[in-house]
């Protein structure tokens, strides 16, 4: 077999894998309340693999965005805040902060509770929520509702 049939014979076998597997995965998008979620699942798992994003649908920034491998979070994900500017990023594969946002790290003083009360203190880094900018309040406003 010469040269030039062997490239076209394996291009052909490598098309047909990738093919079925791409077979396999099933884009889903799944709308809750303000959000918009898009990823893919596995039709036999029925895990999410691949690529994840999470859309505002008034104004479809991007707030998160990643990789899920067996429905795992892995590589770096990107939480933003508006206009889809980088909040956070963070490696769940080193189980590390990438970027944190200049707002993030003006903080210098948080509650803390002492003797049954809380009162602001100098912290070196205040608690940190892996998500988008103003999730949290996010999710206590629509808990209130």
């Amino acid at each position: 077999m010469n040269t030039a049939r062997k490239i076209i014979l394996s291009s052909l076998i490598v098309f047909f894998i990738l093919q079925s597997y791409a077979q396999e995965l099933k884009t889903k998008r799944v709308l809750t309340g303000n959000y918009q979620e898009i990823f893919t699942v596995d039709k036999k798992s029925k895990l999410r693999n691949g690529e994840y994003l999470k859309l505002d649908v008034k104004s479809r920034d991007t707030l998160v965005s990643g990789t899920f491998r067996d429905d795992l979070k892995t590589g770096v994900w990107k939480y933003n805040g508006k206009e889809s500017k980088p909040w956070i990023t963070y490696d769940y594969d080193k189980k590390m902060l990438n970027l944190i946002s200049d707002e993030i790290t003006k903080i210098d003083s948080f509650l803390i509770r002492k003797d049954g009360t809380f009162v602001s203190e100098k912290v070196d880094s205040p608690p940190l929520y892996i998500g988008f900018k103003d999730e949290v309040r996010n999710i206590l406003a629509s808990n209130n509702e």
